[in-house]
Formats: C-alpha cells, sequence, structure tokens
C-alpha cells in the first residue's frame, strides 16, 4: 500500500420596498417568530417592476472580446473600431479591461437600439473579434406592492414555507461565505456582525452616484433614479437579511443562513448596473483576479444574483459563471418578474445556475413570476396586497440618501433568490465537500411540490431547508467519491481504491471501492450525467469504453457502455466545450490525429469533431490553466517539455504560438487535474514521477507554485487522470 502524507439594456433587481420602524417589530428568535405589534401605513417605493423598465434603456457600452492570436493583423482593435465608424458613422473608445479579458467601449452620442444593434453586428462581423455585445445595465427584479405583512411566515410556515427550523438543529451556515451582487448594503445592526468587507464594482461616477468610481466601500448611497422618478429601494440590503440576518440577538428579523458572512458586492447602482461591473463582481466574489480590486481574501461558495435583463445570456456572463462554478462556488439567479418564460431574462437563462421562481404564502406560483424548464426550484417571494403575505427583511428609512436601520416588505423573485441561497450555505456548513453540481442536485431532489397552482413550469417544487440540510449531512449522502480532489487508483489485482483528499495536500483512510479492474487501461472521474455525483469512465484494454454511475447513497449503477474499438486511442475526459452541459472526450486515435466526442445527453457518446493532428506519442490531459473558464489541453512531449494548447471555448483551438509551461516532465509517468486538493477553490495536477512518488504541482491562472510530494510506493497503481 503507498505511504500517504497528510497535508444597452438594463440589469434590475427584483423587488419593491415598504419600511416600518425598527422599535414596532417584536424580537423573532430563531425558532419562533413573533410579529409586530402594529404596522404604519407608509407609501411604497418600488423598483421597476419588469427588467427592462423605465423607458429606452441606454445601450451606448459594448463587452468587446478579441482573439488572442499572434496571426492578428496590428492594429485589429483600430481597424474594428473604423469598420463601426465607417459603415456606421458612430465613433467608439476604449474605457478599460474587464477580469475576463475583454474591453469595454464607448459609443460617443446618443445610440438607438437598433444602431446599438448595428455596432454588435459589425463589430461580430470582424475576423479578430471573439465576440461583441452590448454593456447591459442590470436592474433589481421587481414587482409593486404597497401593503406590509406581520411575520417571516417564509421561514417556518409548513404549507409554503421553507421549514428552516429543522434545519436550523443541523446549520447555521457557520463557515460559509454567500455573496451578495446587489445595491450596496446599508448599516443595519441586524446584519452589521455578519458583514464582511466587501467591495464597490460600479466604474461609472454616474451610476455610482457616491461621488466616484470603483472603491473598497459597497455601501448603498440609494438608487433612486430620476429618469423614472423612483426612490431608493435599498434592495441589497432587503436580500442580505433574508439570506443572512443575524439570529437569536433578541432583535429584528432572522436570515436563512445566520450564522453565514455576508458578502457585499455593489453592481447596481442609479437607475442601474453594468453588465461588465457585474461581470466582475463575479470573478472576484470567488478569488479571481480584477485589475485595481484588491485580493478577496474571503472568497464565497455561494453568489446570489437577485438582477436581471431581458437578453440573452451574454458570453461574458456565462464565462463568469462558468468561472465561479469551476472553483467551486454555486450561482443563485432570480428568474425575473414579468410573468414570461425565464428564457428571456439573464442570467437566469444561463447555464451552472440555480434559477428560482416565486411562490406566494399560499403556496401558488407568484403572478409575477418567470417560469418555465430553465427553473430549478421555487422558493417564497410573496404575492399580495398585504404585507403579512410578502417577506419581510432587513430596509433602511430613507426616501433616497440612507436614514435609519429599519424593516420592510417587498415581493419578487429577488426576495425567492436569496432563501435558496441560504439553504446552499446551510448545506454547504454541513458538508463543504459538495460540489455546485451537488447542491443543485439535491436542492432539486429535496424540493416538495408546490401546494398551489403552477403554470407554465416551477421547477421541482418549493426548497425544503429540512429536507435538503437533512440529506447532505445524513449517512444516506455517501456516494463513493465525494470530491474531484480525491485520487481513484487500482492495484496490480484489480482492486479499486478510492484515497480521500483531506483538502490540506494530504489523504484521509483509503476505501475500497471496487474488485476487477485489472483489464483497466485508463480511468476517469467526472460527472458525466451531471446530477450531482461523481461517476468513473472506464477505458478497457479490449477497446470497450463505459460509464458507471455513482450513487447517492455510495456504489455505482451497472457499467453502461458508451463505445467500443478504443484499445488504441489516448483519452482524456472534462467539459472541452464551454456551452455543453454534460463533459466529453478528447482522443488521439493511433494516427495522431485528434478527436472531441461529445456527450449529449449525459449517456452515450454523440458525434466526434476533427480539432488537430500530428498528436501521436503525446501525454494529454484537460485543465483550465491560465483560468479564463476555457479549457487547455497540457501535452507532455517524449522531450520532457510540457506544453499548452489553450481553447476558444468552442471545441477549438486558438491560432497561436504554444507556450511551454514546463520542462524535465520526462520524469512524469501520469498526470491528471486535481482541483481542490491543497485547498478550496485551489487548482492543480497530480502526477507520477518514475520512482513511484506523487508530486502535486499547485498552480493559479498560468502560474505553477511549488510542488509538493504526496506520497510514496505508488509505482504499481493504476491512477485515475
Amino acid at each position: 500500500m503507498p505511504s500517504l502524507r497528510s497535508g444597452s439594456r438594463v440589469l434590475l433587481p427584483l423587488a419593491m420596498t415598504t419600511a416600518i420602524g425598527a422599535s414596532l417589530l417584536a424580537a423573532p428568535a430563531a425558532g419562533a417568530l413573533s410579529e409586530p405589534a402594529q404596522v404604519p401605513i407608509d407609501e411604497s417605493v418600488a423598483a421597476p417592476s419588469r427588467a427592462d423598465a423605465g423607458g429606452t434603456q441606454p445601450a451606448d457600452r459594448f463587452i468587446v472580446k478579441f482573439r488572442q492570436d499572434p496571426a492578428a493583423a496590428p492594429g485589429s482593435r483600430g481597424n474594428a473600431y473604423g469598420r463601426v465608424a465607417k459603415e456606421l458613422g458612430i465613433p467608439v473608445r476604449e474605457l478599460k479591461e474587464t477580469a475576463g479579458g475583454a474591453v469595454v467601449v464607448e459609443a460617443t452620442g446618443d445610440v438607438s437600439s437598433q444602431a446599438a444593434d448595428a455596432v454588435v453586428g459589425v463589430l461580430n462581423a470582424h475576423p479578430d473579434v471573439e465576440y461583441a455585445e452590448i454593456d447591459v445595465l442590470l436592474h433589481p427584479l421587481a414587482t409593486p406592492n404597497d401593503q406590509y405583512y406581520q411575520h417571516q411566515w417564509n421561514l417556518h410556515e409548513d404549507t409554503a414555507g421553507l421549514r428552516t427550523p429543522g434545519a436550523w438543529d443541523r446549520s447555521t451556515g457557520l463557515g460559509q461565505t454567500i455573496a451578495i451582487l446587489d445595491t450596496g448594503i446599508t448599516e443595519h445592526s441586524d446584519l452589521a456582525a455578519n458583514v464582511l468587507p466587501g467591495y464597490d464594482f460600479i466604474g461609472d461616477p454616474a451610476l455610482a452616484a457616491d461621488g466616484n468610481g470603483r472603491d473598497p466601500n459597497p455601501s448603498d448611497p440609494g438608487d433612486a433614479c430620476a429618469s423614472d422618478g423612483s426612490r431608493s429601494s435599498w434592495h441589497g440590503t432587503h436580500v442580505a437579511g433574508t439570506a443572512g440576518a443575524v439570529g437569536n440577538n433578541s432583535k429584528g428579523v432572522v436570515g436563512v443562513a445566520y450564522g453565514a458572512k455576508l458578502l457585499p458586492l455593489r453592481v447596481i447602482g442609479a437607475c442601474g448596473g453594468r453588465l461588465s461591473d457585474t461581470v466582475d463582481a463575479v470573478r472576484w466574489a470567488v478569488g479571481g483576479i480584477v485589475s485595481g480590486a484588491p485580493l478577496n481574501l474571503t472568497p464565497a461558495r455561494v453568489i446570489n444574483m437577485s438582477l436581471g435583463a431581458e437578453a440573452v445570456c451574454q458570453a461574458s456572463m456565462q464565462s463568469a459563471i462558468d468561472f465561479a462554478v469551476q472553483r467551486g462556488s454555486v450561482v443563485i439567479a432570480a428568474a425575473g418578474n414579468e410573468s414570461q418564460p425565464a428564457a428571456n431574462v439573464s442570467p437566469a437563462n444561463c447555464r451552472n445556475v440555480v434559477t428560482v421562481g416565486a411562490t406566494s404564502r399560499a403556496g401558488d406560483s407568484a403572478s409575477y413570476s418567470n417560469y418555465g424548464p430553465e427553473l430549478d426550484v421555487s422558493a417564497p417571494g410573496g404575492d399580495g396586497n398585504t404585507g403579512a403575505e410578502n417577506i419581510l427583511s432587513t430596509v433602511n428609512s430613507g426616501t433616497s440618501a440612507p436614514a435609519g436601520a429599519t424593516y420592510g416588505y417587498m415581493q419578487g423573485t429577488s426576495m425567492a433568490a436569496p432563501h435558496v441561497a441560504g439553504v446552499a450555505a446551510l448545506m454547504l456548513s454541513v458538508n463543504p465537500l459538495l460540489s455546485p453540481a451537488q447542491i443543485e442536485q439535491t436542492l432539486r431532489d429535496t424540493a416538495r411540490s408546490l401546494p398551489g397552482t403552477c403554470t407554465g413550469g416551477c421547477g421541482t417544487g418549493i426548497v425544503d431547508a429540512d429536507a435538503a440540510v437533512a440529506r447532505v449531512a445524513s449517512e444516506a449522502f455517501s456516494p463513493s467519491l465525494r470530491s474531484e480532489a480525491d485520487v481513484v487508483a487500482a492495484d496490480s489485482a484489480g482492486t479499486l481504491w478510492n484515497y480521500p483528499s483531506n483538502g490540506a495536500g494530504g489523504f484521509s483512510n483509503r476505501v475500497k471501492i471496487g474488485s476487477g479492474w485489472s483489464s483497466l487501461k485508463s480511468g476517469f472521474v467526472t460527472d458525466w450525467n451531471q446530477d450531482g455525483v461523481l461517476d468513473m469512465v472506464a477505458q478497457w484494454k479490449d477497446g470497450r469504453l463505459t460509464v458507471y454511475p455513482g450513487k447517492y447513497a455510495g456504489g455505482f449503477g451497472a457499467a453502461q457502455a458508451i463505445g467500443t474499438g478504443w484499445r488504441d486511442y489516448f483519452v482524456t475526459v472534462g467539459q472541452w466545450r464551454s456551452g455543453d452541459r454534460f463533459p466529453g472526450i478528447v482522443a488521439t486515435d493511433p494516427n495522431g490525429a485528434l478527436w472531441f466526442y461529445g456527450n449529449g445527453s449525459g449517456g452515450a457518446l454523440s458525434g466526434r469533431t476533427a480539432i488537430g493532428t500530428g498528436w501521436k506519442g503525446l501525454y494529454l490531459t484537460m485543465t483550465d490553466f491560465d483560468g479564463d473558464s476555457r479549457m487547455d489541453i497540457l501535452a507532455k512531449k517524449a522531450d520532457g517539455k510540457l506544453i499548452q494548447y489553450r481553447s476558444d471555448g468552442a471545441g477549438r483551438f486558438l491560432s497561436e504560438s504554444r507556450t511551454t509551461i514546463g520542462t524535465g516532465w520526462g520524469i512524469i509517468d501520469s498526470m491528471t487535474d486535481l482541483p481542490g486538493f491543497n485547498g478550496m477553490n485551489q487548482q492543480g495536477i497530480m502526477t507520477r514521477l518514475t520512482d513511484g512518488r506523487l508530486a502535486y504541482y499547485p498552480f493559479a491562472n498560468g502560474v505553477w507554485g511549488a510542488r509538493t510530494i504526496a506520497g510514496s510506493g505508488w509505482g504499481g497503481y493504476n491512477l485515475f487522470r
């Protein structure tokens, strides 16, 4: 046995608010919530009720991603912008770069929506442009409501509440961080103990309404919009309170995950917020590097976005979400409040998000809630003409600028989403090894059917906090492979072992998970069917290719044949195309041709696509080495050089000179992508040296860290790749 070492349109917030005096609310404890003795009547303050509300939205800014291709002609940026000016008579200028490597450009003068579409069309037609899109404004997603409700039915009522009291017996979210991408946050004694230092990502001083651009102060100065006459909503403060207001402090309200920390990231200002600022905030939230911003020392495992715009999922948004998910963070998105298909609203229509619809106190789908197959689950969002039917949380009493801390009611999918973000934090607190896919699947599996009516698709039902936390905390949740950081290996006798990672550069005790594996050529660990449980893909010496689906309670299902004739292929498995839901296979045939085999349904392989030649004799592994949210191929050559081949995210390689990222790799006979082995959100490659030692090479954004030796005596083992 080996020895081991431990080691533009607008994105809007989704809700309306009405304030009540703090002194009028009784102090609910976490388990039994009382209601205020009286509720004063006040004028309601509503954010726009539609994602595109407020008239014609500005479309004068664009996000442009140029291909990183050395063959591109010098001055290609200027050439692209020149075409816009020549063909449309619209000059543009660069403003800044985004964290994802794109640039934000601005057109001079007023640009109609039709002209903006034309600008995008001209830019996308340029051969050196990877994509161009309108830098849409994001807004809170809101519906009007001018009444108040009495208590937090949304947390404890059995009919259509979240059923949090049972979950709190197991978890309060301790140790987890929830990033709130919203209007910022106001000072509030019912939040202060849980609030971490965040960041203001609004770069445009006119939108920021705080006298400057990006800065380390995420305070909400108010999002009142002169163009539509709206007052400040304090939307971010309300959302934050639902997710994680302090509990058991004898005052105010209690949040779903009242033991978690809140990371306020301000992306919505006066009249909305820019897409380019929001995607940078998503990356920063999980520890990504954003130029000009300090390093985030408290990365979030949960991101809440109660905002949206009527648009397809933008490439920059999808890239940022994929980046977050690859780092182990789950992204929660409000479905929108237009009573239309959620497919029309971003980021609810993006891949790799948990999309949340809203329900009423009676358990009906809320009248305003968006719907459709994009919804994963629903959660309480309110839907009534009195406060008691809606969602109570922390707000501010100011009408334009902040005044005093108070409490108020809102309704909307904005209110539903932070309920689910809180439950995700509760789940991660009892099982930090959960992947985003596992969290999503568990939320879906444990949701209960709506007791009322649903039209058009409400996901699998209302999220049940008690059932979800019980599932991940119980012995029943014990899949044989719990983390992509684990090392799986077959010994010379054909016994299959899992060596669980301890998350700190070492292993826990090994566990036998199979026998009869002596005929294995290569094995791979991946969530092949995207059900939240890791599976095994096996390439056998006789040329068969099979999948063993992991079971939620441990063990594996019967082998599923997905191919024959693979004996002489070199195989690697991963999410080669960024737009695919399921991982696929990249393989070299005996003649050195490189092929991609898609996995369209989480089962059988689809047709293959040629993606290269001249690959014979190279040892390959797939990983995102440079942190751009797109998979790369790392190829080890016979001379010991390690070469990086970067992809464009669409299944092709970038046309560029290849980068040598290592030498002396001839002493390595096995290597595999192993994220999380050295810690949460950490990337790296596990290798086996020719002397039988395991060596781990961490990396971040294309830069290697210091190698560590993780064990010895592994020479006789067939390591999964």
